[in-house]
């Protein structure tokens, strides 16, 4: 027991080493306008393992002040709402408004290792495994999705966590980070041998050459060698090749092949070689790729990423089981070693080697909230973003003479116009846009909104046509361009174009204010989205073309809305 009036280490780390300066401005993102720290939940588990959630502070002396008033022995954060959270105990409805998003690995979760989530020493030794899947996250949403600021935290024992801090990636819904988290996982179902199935991951664009850059070399460089020389030795004992056979489930492969006194080099050789003079090589290679991949890919916490209100582990927080802190990781993560990780109660001690890891792991963090103040994904906002000039068409309304009105070949403005009478009108605008899903960034829709000129309802006298303007071509090779534009920017709504068009009112409508206060309700209906087609950027030209041409055409060139 602790002697009376002895100091607590896990409160005295909270109170004096914690970085909570540093931690509250990247909490606050002060530099995307205004401070957001009040409205940052934030959760504490005490010591007595009581979860104490809806807290948040205003700043970094607060913060300090919960650590020591609840007791903190773990640590949370959460999203940042549209309230402060504390008021939630009152009453007060709040929202979720952003959150980084969360990539969470446990080596637990990865049965085919059969690692003891209690044996830190195996969790220790297998976390090689946990920084291929986090290089494999990293790479998907840096090159898939166009992620760019992303911190990489241990989380003491178990694996760790990497959040995403870009501006985008904060204010995804929780349908657009269920999708990535889908995006980045196999098929619900597995194989009819138990394994999971990866052939959508390994088959679909951008993933395809994953398997032979990345996975493959470090099967081969790390996997595959022996235990006694610092790697897994997946493939080195009986058992563990019986494991693999048995995910393998290839029943002629474990007839005709004799494996056991081979060590994993040997084995993976043989293999190989046996699926490449199967008779069916494809579907042989696709089995043994699954194979691989239950041993390698990333296995995701689906809960941690999907939810805005979620909580996750605060980076500095103690992990209690193995009295480690989380800190952040800088740099090539394999290098990283989790039992050299400090320890709260070796800081509090004033142990050297502990100090100065601590420090260097607080220096990371003080340059990644730098880097953040400065960073381009910070001056994201929620689109609309234009691309390119647009085709702007003016609103024409001229006199019409007898002639011009009594050919049967003249324009269509000659069917609305009146010489006995005035009629009115009103002037909108159909703005063309591109969005390629967060998803999958290949699947582009193609939509329009539209909004309202400015003065919006105008009269046409007696004599004359209508407002109308002469479209043109349709500029179809554009549409294409700002569709692989939009590929190129998952999530970001591509402007493509705008056409005018005129909204005609019922000829016995005499009054402009009643014109005016329709236009005037329909404002919200009109900014939503009309699905034209969705299209795949992976198409050729000549394809996506075809598309523009039979789905959106038509409302491009429509000059004239008429309402009852």
């Amino acid at each position: 027991m602790r002697e009376p009036g002895a100091v607590d280490p896990l409160l005295e780390y909270y109170c004096t080493f914690f970085p909570v300066d540093a931690l509250c401005e990247l909490l606050g993102r002060e530099w995307r306008g205004s401070n957001q720290l009040h409205k940052r939940e934030l959760c504490i588990e005490n010591v007595d393992h009581c979860y104490i959630r809806w807290l948040s502070v205003s700043g970094p002396a607060e913060l300090r002040s919960l650590f020591r008033k609840k007791k903190a022995e773990k640590f949370h954060t959460g999203a940042i709402f549209s309230g402060e959270p504390r008021t939630k105990k009152n009453g007060v409805t709040i929202e979720p408004i952003e959150r980084e998003l969360v990539m969470d690995i446990d080596v637990n979760d990865y049965e085919v290792w059969g690692i003891d989530a209690n044996d830190k020493d195996s969790c220790d030794y297998a976390w090689p495994v946990v920084a291929f899947g986090m290089k494999m996250v990293k790479h998907v949403l840096n090159n898939h999705f166009g992620f760019e600021n992303m911190l990489l935290v241990y989380s003491g024992r178990r694996g760790a966590h990497m959040s995403v801090y870009d501006a985008r990636a904060c204010a995804l819904t929780d349908e657009a980070r269920s999708a990535i988290v889908s995006y980045l996982q196999p098929r619900d179902r597995p194989c009819k041998s138990g394994r999971l199935c990866y052939s959508r991951i390994l088959e679909s664009g951008g993933f395809t050459e994953l398997f032979e850059s990345h996975v493959l070399p470090f099967w081969s460089n790390f996997c595959l060698k022996p235990r006694e020389k610092g790697g897994m030795g997946v493939l080195d004992g009986p058992l563990d090749k019986e494991a693999f056979m048995d995910l393998f489930a290839d029943q002629h492969a474990r007839k005709t092949l004799t494996l056991i006194n081979d060590n994993g080099a040997q084995t993976w050789r043989k293999l190989t070689k046996y699926a490449n003079e199967s008779k069916f090589v494809e579907s042989t290679w696709s089995a043994l790729k699954d194979t691989v991949m239950c041993y390698l890919w990333p296995r995701l916490d689906g809960a941690v990423s999907k939810r805005r209100n979620h909580l996750s582990k605060s980076v500095f927080s103690i992990h209690p089981k193995t009295g480690r802190v989380c800190v952040p990781i800088k740099g090539d993560s394999f290098l990283f070693k989790p039992a050299s990780c400090p320890k709260y109660e070796d800081l509090v001690r004033g142990d050297e080697s502990a100090t100065a890891s601590f420090k260097a792991a607080v220096s990371i963090l003080q340059r990644f909230v730098k880097t953040m103040k400065s960073a381009s994904s910070e001056s994201w906002s929620p689109p609309r973003i234009e691309v390119g000039p647009c085709s702007v068409y003016s609103m024409a309304s001229r006199k019409r003479g007898r002639e011009e009105q009594e050919c049967e070949n003249d324009s269509l403005a000659n069917q609305y116009c009146f010489r006995d009478r005035k009629r009115f009108h009103a002037d909108t605008i159909r703005v063309f846009c591109a969005l390629a899903s967060d998803a999958d960034p290949t699947s582009v829709s193609v939509f329009f909104y539209t909004t309202l000129a400015d003065p919006c309802v105008g009269e046409v006298l007696p004599g004359y046509a209508p407002p109308f303007r002469k479209p043109g071509a349709f500029p179809v090779d554009y549409f294409v361009n700002c569709v692989r534009k939009a590929s190129s920017r998952p999530g970001v709504e591509v402007v493509i174009d705008r056409a005018y068009t005129c909204v005609l009112f019922h000829p016995r409508q005499m009054s402009k204010q009643l014109c005016e206060q329709r236009m005037g309700r329909l404002v919200d209906r009109l900014l939503d989205p009309n699905a034209l087609t969705t299209v795949n950027a992976k198409w050729d030209d000549g394809a996506l073309s075809v598309m523009m041409n039979d789905q959106v055409k038509e409302v491009w060139e429509t000059q004239y809305i008429h309402f009852s």
